[in-house]
C-alpha cells in the first residue's frame, strides 16, 4: 500500500468512526429523554426503543473485538470541540422551528430530529467513502464496511416512525416539518460536511499529536 493510500484509508476510518460515534451519542440522549415521558414510551414505542438499544450494544461489541475501538475516545477528545458548536446550533435551530409551530414535546422531537439525521449522515458517509476509495483502488477499502451502522440506523427509523405516530395521535392538529426551514437544512449541511471531510479530521488529529 502506498503512503497516499494509507493516509486516505486512515482518514476515512477516522471519519466513519467519528460520524458513527456522534450519531450514537445523539441516540443515547434521545432515549434518555424518551424514558422520562411515560405517556409516550409504551407499547410499540417501547418495543422499538429496546430494539434500537440492542442494536447499539451489538455494534459496540463488534467494535470492541477490533482495533478500531482505541481510536474513538481520541477522536472525541481531538475533534469533538470542533463539532460541538455546530451540534448546538443545529439543536437550537430545530428547537426554535418546532416551538414556532407550538409542537408538543419540543425537546424530545428536537432530539429525535438530531438522532435520526445524524444516523442518516453516518450511514451515508460510510457508503460514499467506501465507494470513493474503491474507485480510487485503495487497498483494504472494503474492510471499512465492518464499521457499518446500518442496523442501528434502521432501528432508529422505526423508533422515529412510532414516536411521530404517537405524538400525531395525541395532538392531531400539531404538525411541523423542521426541514421546510432553510436554517435547519443549512445547520445539518455544515455538520455533514465536517463529519464527512476526512482530510479535516485527519489534519485535526495529526495537529493534536504534534
Amino acid at each position: 500500500m502506498t503512503r497516499q493510500d494509507e493516509t486516505r484509508l486512515t482518514g476515512a476510518m477516522y471519519s466513519i468512526l467519528f460520524a458513527n460515534d456522534v450519531a450514537q451519542g445523539a441516540v443515547y440522549e434521545l432515549v434518555e429523554l424518551l424514558d422520562g415521558v411515560p405517556e409516550l414510551i409504551r407499547f410499540r414505542v417501547r418495543q422499538r426503543r429496546n430494539i434500537l438499544m440492542r442494536q447499539m450494544r451489538e455494534y459496540n461489541k463488534k467494535l470492541e473485538k477490533t482495533r478500531y475501538i482505541e481510536f474513538i475516545s481520541d477522536l472525541n477528545d481531538r475533534f469533538g470541540e470542533e463539532l460541538r458548536p455546530d451540534l448546538q446550533k443545529a439543536y437550537y435551530t430545530v428547537h426554535n422551528r418546532l416551538s414556532r409551530f407550538q409542537m408538543p414535546y419540543t425537546d424530545l422531537l428536537t432530539k429525535l430530529v438530531l438522532a435520526s439525521t445524524l444516523c442518516f449522515t453516518a450511514e451515508t458517509n460510510l457508503e460514499r467513502t467506501v465507494t470513493y476509495l474503491q474507485r480510487a483502488q485503495v487497498a483494504y477499502a472494503s474492510r471499512l464496511k465492518a464499521l457499518s451502522l446500518t442496523r442501528v440506523c434502521d432501528a432508529m427509523k422505526l423508533l422515529q416512525g412510532e414516536i411521530e405516530k404517537a405524538v400525531s395521535l395525541m395532538y392531531p392538529n400539531h404538525k411541523c416539518d423542521p426541514f421546510s426551514s432553510k436554517d435547519v437544512e443549512n445547520a445539518f449541511v455544515i455538520i455533514a460536511r465536517k463529519l464527512t471531510n476526512y482530510n479535516l479530521i485527519l489534519d485535526t488529529v495529526e495537529n493534536n499529536e504534534k
